[in-house]
């Protein structure tokens, strides 16, 4: 359990450095590993790429643990989205803003808080993924729930597309919004992949993915 639990607070640790990380730092080229496939697989395979390059110098090698950190990347964003609308919405009673921006905002904010919640159950789920145990089910319930985030992401960017006065908080907003929108899409995109990996074995274990040639 301590183990699971280092590991788990490791990862959202590489999170954090990973989100706030220049992109210049990162090695997209890296090495031949398989991850890298995956992410033409991906709706946003920049990011992708991102998140695998710099998974590898930590040597977190194994296809789980990728697909953890991709969720865990997402969680984090999101988290730190919710902190920074939560402190704009406070701003709202001052009346910086339009009616129609306000309720959209505060939609967001309800939004992401529920995202924020449904990622942090997907992380612990797939922390708790034991070798000679099925995968099957757990990662149906982190799909299921990374699928909800993903919802709520697009809902808030329709609601934010809706408001047609044009505005700084609108435009910041957007495009934050946008940027989680990417890493759930591509952490999404690497659990449906682990599930089909998962099926496809036996065993129910997922071979892990081969060390970088560097």
């Amino acid at each position: 359990m301590a183990i699971k639990r280092e590991k788990y607070l490791s990862l959202l640790l590489l999170s954090l450095l990973i989100l706030n990380a220049s992109p210049n730092t990162v090695n997209a080229n890296g090495g031949a590993v398989d991850f890298f496939k995956v992410c033409g697989q991906t709706p946003f395979p920049d990011v992708c790429q991102k998140m695998v390059s710099e998974s590898q110098k930590h040597n977190i090698l194994s296809a789980e643990d990728y697909t953890t950190m991709g969720i865990s990347i997402t969680f984090v964003a999101t988290r730190q989205l919710t902190t920074y609308l939560t402190d704009l919405t406070a701003n709202i009673k001052e009346g910086f803003t339009d009616p129609r921006t306000s309720g959209v905002l505060y939609d967001c904010l309800s939004l992401l808080k529920g995202s924020t919640s449904q990622l942090r159950t997907s992380v612990d789920e797939m922390n708790r993924l034991e070798p000679d145990q099925p995968w099957a089910v757990p990662l149906s319930n982190v799909e299921t729930w990374m699928g909800a985030a993903l919802m709520n992401d697009e809902t808030c960017l329709k609601g934010l597309t809706g408001i047609q006065q044009e505005s700084p908080v609108k435009t910041d907003m957007f495009d934050r919004v946008t940027m989680v929108k990417k890493y759930t899409s591509v952490a999404l995109v690497m659990v449906k992949i682990l599930k089909v990996g998962d099926k496809q074995n036996d065993t129910g274990i997922r071979p892990p993915v081969p060390p970088p040639q560097y």
